[in-house]
């Protein structure tokens, strides 16, 4: 009945929302879901009782039999490297290919050397793929989040802008979340005095 359903839509969004936060606290563009959560509580007419949210909540995991695939670091640097991939048209692919699997080896080293660093595996990979393009990107913040460890190309304004703005567009954040990333990538990595750091 479309009367019940449009009913329900409240509640659904609400329990998608809620275990979208329980993932890593699912940051598309906001730290903290609950920005939707109070929003839809003061548009909706009414409130919606926490237990029909959990009810949606149980029925939604049901029907996608309880198996959901949670992101980690790696998944999300393999899809931001896909994307690159595809918005550069594959002109970069084995550099591309090389990039990825580097830092996917740096995500390792980090989860062993920090495992309590907090931070989301979204912005870890951010962070990381900020670091390791640090040299062919316009944007100062990046590159003194990077450290000297990381080498300058020297690309013109235009081209280093352009690769700022596929990156960006490829992991769908905007330059200051950028920034933000690697400068705590870059104090989970630190070297040890006289080091210098391979990402």
């Amino acid at each position: 009945s479309g009367a019940q359903d449009e009913q329900d839509l409240p509640a659904v969004c609400l329990a998608i929302v809620h275990l979208l936060s329980k993932f890593e606290r699912a940051e598309l563009h906001y730290q903290n879901p609950m920005w939707l959560h109070k929003f839809m509580t003061v548009t909706v007419s009414g409130r919606v009782p926490l237990k029909d949210v959990k009810a949606w909540e149980h029925k939604l995991l049901a029907n996608v039999r309880w198996r959901l695939v949670v992101p980690n670091a790696e998944t999300w640097v393999t899809a931001f490297v896909a994307r690159l991939d595809a918005l550069s048209r594959n002109a970069f692919t084995p550099t591309l290919v090389w990039t990825r699997d580097h830092i996917l080896a740096r995500i390792r080293s980090v989860e062993l050397e920090t495992p309590d660093h907090g931070m989301p595996p979204r912005q870890l990979a951010i962070g990381l793929i900020g670091l390791v393009s640090a040299g062919f990107l316009p944007h100062e913040s990046v590159l003194e989040a990077s450290g000297p460890a990381f080498p300058t190309y020297g690309f013109p304004p235009k081209i280093s802008q352009r690769i700022l703005e596929l990156l960006l567009d490829a992991i769908c954040c905007r330059c200051i979340d950028l920034c933000s990333a690697c400068a705590l990538v870059a104090g989970l990595s630190q070297p040890p005095a006289g080091q210098v750091l391979l990402i």
